[in-house]
């Protein structure tokens, strides 16, 4: 039985998140912050300024049964533990591991794209396995900026909300509008918080966050009316960001609800100078890498 140890980091930057095999973790000189390294406890109580958080149960995706043979189940099965935000969790492969390095790197990378909420999500991913000529054991520690506490209260405050901003007699615009403006509304932008600054959480329950949490309540809120959406990460004069497109009538937009929130914070002010724009428009502040996502026309 051979075993092999492969550190795997997701370093997420002002938005940006990168993946690679690395042997030993080196902070990112580009980053301006730390993210926190304890990893989550799913049977510790839920607890900010010393009080507890009222959650609900939240809907679990469903477990992979029995042993991976391709880089397709592998990538499921990647994707069934993370979406549950589980920390550390076990994959059993049976084939040839003569590629599995590659296999895992590939299986990974089509993880996190299936689930934008998810990538934005991510922190660090430290991988072991052990395998012999024709089967493996993976064990994963997974790192998230959130942890399952923190998404049973985003997905309850989420359910609470979308009903009181949007009604079926709206069109898909303007329920995309409705949640742009809500978020302006509601939220601060900056760093100020408990919970991570970069996470859903932070929005839903403190009210303030960075491009990164407004990107992500907003994934949440279209994703949850049926409306498709992205998690785009780029860059914005010059500065790591994160937005989202949002896909109305056959067609991609770009939706900035932070560029949308007037700095410092306006009350009720809400713009939409950055709502439901082209590739064009978006192109004379905002870059991204532009194979990577759908063009908004």
């Amino acid at each position: 039985m051979i075993r092999k140890l492969i550190s795997v980091v997701v370093v997420v930057v002002f938005g940006w998140v990168v993946y690679g095999l690395v042997e030993d973790y080196k902070e990112d000189a580009l980053s301006l912050y730390e993210l926190a390294t304890e990893e989550a406890s799913d049977d510790t109580e839920p607890m900010l300024n010393g009080k507890p958080i009222e959650v609900t149960p939240k809907e679990q995706v469903d477990a992979v049964k029995g042993a991976a043979t391709n880089v397709e189940e592998l990538a499921y099965a990647f994707y069934s533990h993370m979406r549950n935000w589980e920390t550390k969790f076990t994959i059993e492969f049976v084939g040839d591991t003569t590629n599995l390095g590659d296999m895992l790197d590939e299986a990974y990378a089509l993880a996190k794209a299936r689930d934008g909420y998810v990538l934005g999500h991510l922190d660090r991913m430290n991988l072991t396995y052990e395998y012999t000529t024709k089967k493996a054991t993976i064990t994963v520690l997974q790192k998230y900026l959130t942890d399952t506490h923190q998404e049973a209260f985003v997905d309850q405050q989420v359910s609470r909300i979308l009903p009181t901003i949007v009604t079926d007699a709206m069109s898909d615009e303007e329920k995309v509008l409705a949640v742009n403006d809500y978020i302006v509304r509601n939220t601060i932008y900056g760093t100020a918080t408990e919970a991570s600054p970069h996470s859903a959480f932070a929005v839903l329950m403190e009210g303030q966050a960075v491009c990164q949490g407004y990107a992500l309540v907003a994934y949440k809120m279209i994703d949850l009316l049926g409306i498709d959406v992205k998690y785009v990460t780029g860059e914005a004069d010059g500065i790591g960001h994160a937005w989202n497109l949002v896909q109305l009538n056959g067609v991609w937009k770009h939706l900035d609800t932070t560029w949308n929130d007037p700095v410092p914070d306006r009350g009720d002010k809400v713009s939409r100078d950055y709502a439901l724009l082209s590739d064009e428009q978006m192109m004379e502040t905002h870059t991204w890498l532009r194979a990577d996502y759908p063009k908004a026309n």
